[in-house]
């Protein structure tokens, strides 16, 4: 995937994208956003019912890289909420940070929620009547954590190039990315992340992080079901917070009894979701987040549906990572 900025206005960026059967998109997107008012290319058939699985997952790459690479390089907010790599893997560290007291603060209802399923504790609320029976159900928490977006990019700019992601930076993720990571190695994620302010001198990052609260606040616990129609939601209570969530945690139905279990899980899953925010803008993840599990849950439906994508989704599977974007 390459990208290059042509020309930019007041409301509006154009960004031409070669995808990576070196087909170019010419896309124009809204500054605020991300919003895209107009996709042009001549590779594939303009009507996405016309095109093959592998012609629409590239023209969707080509859209996700292009509102990635605004991001990136100019720092306008073009990337959907939940899905920017670089706010992800921040969610992770903090979370990893986390006490066990701010971990049951913000996550005890979602955890015991999605345990019930498969372990002696209770549920904590009912499940909307309208669920048909044979429908997978989830559970999704929206995060804000308490970090400004600027200094979050600036803190992504200052440790590398346009490319880089704070994942490449501190040394906890390869912890973190690996099943047999434990949580006792990671309960300095926060730490690592004001090393590298340190290290690479923007101490002004460091005033913006609230040390008594990481996370800025959290929604209530969203249900989520899937089935023949599609993917369906009954929200909970929405977070008092302007603006778009960092991460949204996507939990499915787990034998996690404790908050201590429930705590690696998390990490392992956001882990998995940085791993397909790369993926869906047709990048090889990085290697500390090459693992296998659900992640994002839009691209576990397409892994599980499209013969042409490996089962990233699946632990067991066994993943050629670099023919992850080949198809």
């Amino acid at each position: 995937m390459e990208a290059t900025i042509p020309t930019e206005d007041e409301q509006y960026i154009a960004v031409d994208v070669v995808d990576n059967k070196g087909i170019e998109h010419n896309l124009t997107l809204e500054k605020q956003g991300g919003q895209i008012e107009y996709h042009e290319q001549d590779g594939y058939p303009d009507d996405p019912v016309e095109r093959t699985n592998s012609e629409n997952l590239h023209t969707n790459n080509a859209r996700a890289y292009a509102q990635y690479y605004a991001a990136a390089t100019r720092g306008y907010d073009t990337v959907e909420e939940g899905i920017h790599p670089d706010r992800v893997a921040m969610t992770m560290l903090v979370l990893a940070d986390l006490s066990p007291e701010q971990l049951g603060e913000y996550f005890s209802t979602l955890h015991q929620q999605a345990a019930s399923h498969h372990t002696d504790l209770e549920p904590v609320f009912d499940l909307p009547e309208e669920i048909p029976a044979g429908a997978s159900v989830q559970y999704n928490q929206d995060v804000y954590l308490g970090l400004d977006r600027d200094d979050q990019q600036a803190l992504v700019d200052a440790v590398g190039d346009e490319d880089a992601t704070i994942l490449e930076y501190l040394d906890d993720v390869e912890q973190l990315a690996t099943d047999g990571g434990s949580v006792a190695a990671t309960q300095n994620g926060f730490e690592a992340i004001r090393s590298v302010a340190e290290e690479h001198d923007v101490p002004e990052l460091l005033d913006s992080f609230d040390t008594d609260r990481l996370i800025q606040d959290v929604s209530g616990v969203h249900t989520v079901w899937l089935y023949h129609d599609g993917i369906n939601e009954r929200r909970g209570e929405e977070a008092d917070v302007e603006g778009t969530a960092d991460a949204i945690l996507q939990v499915i139905p787990n034998d996690c009894e404790t908050l201590a279990e429930f705590k690696e899980f998390l990490i392992h899953h956001l882990v998995c979701q940085v791993r397909d925010c790369y993926i869906r803008m047709g990048l090889t993840p990085p290697e500390p987040v090459q693992v296998t599990g659900p992640g994002l849950t839009v691209e576990t439906v397409r892994y599980q549906g499209m013969d042409i994508l490996q089962d990233i989704h699946d632990h067991e599977a066994s993943i050629d990572w670099d023919t992850v974007t080949d198809y």
